[in-house]
């Protein structure tokens, strides 16, 4: 089955007001921006399109029955697709955790953000080369599209409800399924910590003991796709937006060998954005890769850092693509464990 590219855009900005708000919301938008505001379709009253005011991108304002805030659509032609991409990223670092393993390389400590805590606690729980095994399954497996396999009118429905996409349901029963009985972070084989993001303290947070699959819930809690997680009356969302590459959290933990995992982008250089949606990935970018290169270039004496290569990805890894074929989850593994095998023996 051939990969076929699908199409996404930032299509429109949302304004929601509370509804009896909402006319003089977009009365004072209308006169700011000097367009009109029209009611375009009768069927959908909420709507005040503010048209013309952005080239290219839809403004509008909506009534709701919530509080006022502002939010992003994007148009794709196939969301499956869109969301398979953020899955796939994942099988990238379990061909790295075979290499290592095959070259006798056991961890004494990990640390993982984003789709790396969900990968790091399941080596964590088993530290051997039986978890390769149980993650190539995982990864190339439909069970993965459970995470973000959700129908099409239940996505509507959450949306209209809620600023998420999918259901936290399915990741909170794959991690316990993987887990085994293993609850918490003192239950691990190997020590274990996992970042995310606080939104009321704007601020990263380390999670290292207590209770397990929230942590890593609220570590890999894709905004606009997954919701935030609440622990102990505070909200989390993906680490990756704080400390995507931990290589400080490991240092200060006492790590003196580092072997980085990452998913491969970093691995490309940047170039400068032609489209409205390149403009957040760039930023995205540049701000994780500043504090991976600040810190990588921090590294203590004595401690030795090891940037695992991922193989020959490209730009097309980072573009939204038909992620259909379960080969490509094994193409993946299999290019990152090429790559990283190579790189072990000519160094270790």
């Amino acid at each position: 089955m051939a990969l076929v590219a699908h199409r996404s855009r930032l299509s429109t900005i949302l304004i929601d007001a509370p509804s009896g708000e909402a006319a003089a919301v977009a009365a004072f938008w209308s006169q700011a921006l000097g367009v009109p505001a029209l009611t375009v379709n009768p069927d959908e009253e909420q709507f005040t399109s503010l048209r013309g005011a952005l080239p290219g991108l839809g403004l509008a304002v909506q009534a709701v029955d919530d509080q006022a805030r502002y939010h992003l659509d994007i148009e794709t032609d196939d969301v499956e697709a869109e969301t398979m991409r953020l899955i796939s990223l994942g099988a990238v670092e379990v061909g790295m955790v075979r290499a290592l393993l095959e070259f006798g390389v056991r961890p004494e400590l990990i640390v993982g953000t984003s789709i790396g805590a969900v990968n790091g606690v399941l080596v964590a729980a088993d530290p051997t080369q039986a978890v390769v095994a149980r993650l190539v399954e995982l990864w190339a497996s439909r069970q993965a599209r459970e995470v973000f396999g959700d129908s099409a009118p239940r996505q509507l429905a959450r949306i209209a409800r809620s600023a998420h996409l999918h259901s936290a349901g399915p990741l909170r029963r794959m991690l316990a399924r993987e887990l085994r009985g293993v609850g918490t972070f003192e239950e691990l084989p190997v020590p274990f910590e996992c970042c995310a993001a606080s939104i009321e303290r704007s601020a990263e947070h380390w999670f290292g003991a207590g209770p397990l699959i929230e942590a890593v819930l609220a570590s890999a809690a894709v905004p606009g796709l997954l919701p935030p997680v609440a622990i102990d009356g505070e909200h989390y969302i993906d680490g990756g937006i704080v400390n995507s590459i931990p290589i400080g959290r490991a240092v200060a933990l006492g790590a003196r060998t580092v072997f980085v995992l990452q998913v491969g982008r970093i691995d490309r250089p940047l170039s400068a954005p032609r489209t409205v949606v390149d403009v957040a990935r760039v930023a995205f970018e540049v701000s994780r890769r500043h504090r991976y290169v600040r810190e990588l270039a921090e590294t203590p004496h004595g401690v030795t850092v090891h940037v695992l290569p991922a193989g020959a990805g490209s730009a097309r890894d980072d573009s939204p693509l038909a992620y259909r074929d379960l080969r490509a989850a094994m193409g993946r593994i299999t290019r990152a464990y090429d790559a990283s095998a190579r790189y072990l023996k000519e160094r270790l």
